[in-house]
Parts: C-alpha cells; structure tokens; sequence
C-alpha cells in the first residue's frame, strides 16, 4: 500500500517536477483522500500513506512554488471501490452491510451535492473528472502531473 500510494507520488514528483520545471511551470496533482486528514481502525498502512502524500504535497508546493509550479491534493471523501466495499463490510458492529453504507455517507456532509445519479457515493470517474477539472483551471499552458 505504501509502495503504490506515497512512494509512487513520490517517485512521479521525483522525475516529473524537474519537466515541469523546464518547461516554464505547471501543476501537480495528488489524489489523497479524507484519510489524509483522520485514522480509521484496521488500516493503519492505508491512513499512513494517505497522510503522507497529505505531508507530501505541502512540503513540495514549497520546495517549488519559486519555479513556478503548483502542487495540490485532492481529497474525497467516500468512492465507491472494491477497497471501500471491504473496508464497509469490516466495520464493527455488526451492523446491516446498507445501514453501514448509509452511515459512511452521512458522515461526509457534501457528498449528496457530488454524488451521481441513483444515489450511490462517488465512484472513480467522478473523483478523477474533479482531478481533471481542477488540473484545466490550475494548469499553466496545460502543463501538470496527476499523481
């Protein structure tokens, strides 16, 4: 989990901030997730590296701010993956798999505006359609890595 989460957003800044760098600036974008900011129980790995890239991007948003690139994380809140439906069903409790599902969702108060049609929380494509967004409007000339 480490590996892919926090040591591949490092290694994409490693070798894509010094292009962006040459070529005048741009924008790096990481996708971390409420977990950057708060622990769950059972995923110790998963919230570290979550709030590691949280660290991650702060410390490379200064590091190259003079050279004129942007460095930010996106943080969802719950998406609907295979990861986040076993993680669900883990919960303590106890309790049905539908009232946990509906217990996650109101914990993130925003998510009824973002979710999609049919009522269920975002999935992958509306979280990477917001990363796209939010690369188009910060983007320099259109130049940026998505991490």
């Amino acid at each position: 989990m480490l590996d892919v989460n926090l040591t591949g957003a490092f290694l994409l800044a490693k070798f894509g901030i010094p292009e962006l760098a040459a070529a005048g600036g741009g924008t790096m974008v990481i996708t971390g997730s409420a977990n950057s900011f708060t622990a769950d129980r059972s995923w110790a790995a998963y919230c570290a590296s979550k709030g590691g890239l949280l660290m991650l991007c702060r410390a490379l948003a200064l590091d190259h701010a003079g050279d004129g690139i942007r460095v930010n994380i996106v943080c969802p809140g719950s998406v609907a993956t295979p990861l986040h439906e076993a993680w669900l069903r883990g919960r303590p409790g106890g309790r049905p798999l539908a009232e946990v599902r509906e217990a996650d969702r109101a914990a993130h108060p925003l998510q009824p505006v973002r979710r999609p049609r049919g009522g269920r929380p975002g999935g992958p494509v509306p979280v990477l359609r917001g990363v796209e967004l939010h690369h188009r409007l910060a983007a320099a000339g259109g130049r940026g890595v998505t991490a």
